[in-house]
């Protein structure tokens, strides 16, 4: 069962930006204007930024990240430690550590906030599936990313036209279940998609606001720093953030253009 990348958060790794072949190369493009579009979230790790910065990086890649959000470094703790080993080890295979330290950083950010690393490296792509079992990451290539975001967006379409009610496409809960974590909210509608920890086991605020243009369903995508005990208390919060945006209450979290 996939992800549904329309409301997490998906990484994308330098080497992705700029495919020299195809059908990478389209559909790398075809990524960044959904993104641009407001309909999907793709950010970098800081460990990749660096990477961008390289001189040797064409300037229209550096324009392109510099639209993206970007994750900061921040201190690990034990278990995080722990697991970014495992995944330097899965990596190194019989290699040096020393090589793949910067792919396991890269690879360690994304599972930590978000649940695809879209990347042409076939090191990684080769250990995308011990990668999955072991921290729940999905390591793809753009083309195959993009394929899984078409069939959610043609879900949407698909339940717009037999006139169902927004919900996200691989839901599959009660009627009673669907009103706690999705409401419709001044013409929007906020669904609630809080994500679990690994360190923690505390649930971090992160939503999606949608709406119905008539012609289209746009989405956005947002997350706070915020955390909750219980995935109860943090789905209350994601909607009231989702209403504090669509009210205009934050600077720098809009859905004015949606």
């Amino acid at each position: 069962m996939t992800i549904n990348p329309l409301i997490c958060n998906c990484f994308i790794d330098s080497c992705a930006f700029d495919p020299k072949y195809k059908p990478e190369d389209d559909a790398s493009n075809e990524i960044f204007g959904l993104c641009e579009d407001g309909k999907l979230l793709i950010q970098i790790a800081h460990s990749t930024q660096k990477e961008i910065k390289h001189p040797n990086t064409p300037a229209w890649v550096k324009r392109e990240a510099s639209n993206l959000i970007y994750t900061i470094a921040v201190s690990l703790t034990d278990n995080e430690n722990k697991l970014l080993r495992k995944i330097e080890t899965i990596l190194a295979g019989n290699g040096k550590v020393e090589s793949i330290l910067q792919d396991a950083r890269h690879i360690f950010e994304a599972q930590k906030y978000g649940s695809y690393f879209i990347t042409t490296d076939f090191r990684l792509l080769s250990r995308a599936a011990n990668l999955r079992s072991s921290c729940n990451v999905v390591v793809l290539t753009p083309s195959e990313f993009l394929s899984i975001v078409k069939q959610y967006l043609l879900e949407i379409q698909d339940n717009q036209t037999k006139g169902r009610s927004l919900e996200k496409p691989s839901m599959t809960k009660k009627p009673q279940e669907a009103k706690i974590d999705s409401v419709f909210y001044k013409g929007y509608r906020i669904q609630a998609a809080p994500y679990k920890l690994t360190d923690s086991g505390e649930f971090k605020v992160n939503i999606s606001i949608w709406r119905d243009t008539g012609s289209s369903v746009n989405i956005r995508n947002f997350s706070a720093a915020n955390t909750f005990k219980t995935k109860e208390e943090a789905i209350a919060h994601c909607i009231n953030f989702g209403q504090q945006i669509i009210n205009g209450e934050f600077e720098n979290c809009s859905v004015t253009d949606l």
